[in-house]
């Protein structure tokens, strides 16, 4: 009967274990999806994010893809020094953005909209039921 005792409060003392150690992995983890690990940079309060990083560079293998109709890996980019010119891109990106939000310029909404109506794919069927 005390084995049997013993042995449950072995198996209890180690759920216990098991359950902190979750707990702290997991709150590990969630702070990692908070974003503080995810910048690489700011300008101003202008922030440039790893996410912003890589859709930037995805756009060059992309665009390179669709020039080339090679494959094109990130290798083949950091060879030629273009992830550098994309980070570079992006912050000089991010310093105007900066600069024009401490000017307090912004462009209205009827420039907008002008500008989204020139755009060719937002014109649609233009004919008239």
């Amino acid at each position: 009967m005390a084995k049997s005792v013993a042995k449950k409060a072995s198996n209890l003392f180690v759920w216990i274990i098991l359950g902190l150690l979750f707990v702290a992995l997991a709150g590990f983890g969630i702070g990692s999806f908070s974003g503080g690990g995810s910048r690489i940079g700011s300008v101003g309060d202008i922030e440039i994010t790893a996410e912003d990083y890589a859709r930037a560079l995805d756009q060059e293998i992309r665009a390179r893809i669709a020039q080339t109709r090679q494959p094109v890996t990130l290798s083949d980019l950091q060879a030629e020094g273009i992830d550098q010119a994309v980070l570079q891109s992006l912050v000089a990106q991010a310093a105007l953005a900066n600069e024009a939000a401490r000017m307090g310029l912004s462009v209205g909404d009827e420039a907008v909209a002008r500008e989204i109506t020139r755009i060719e794919a937002f014109q649609g069927d233009q004919r008239v039921l």
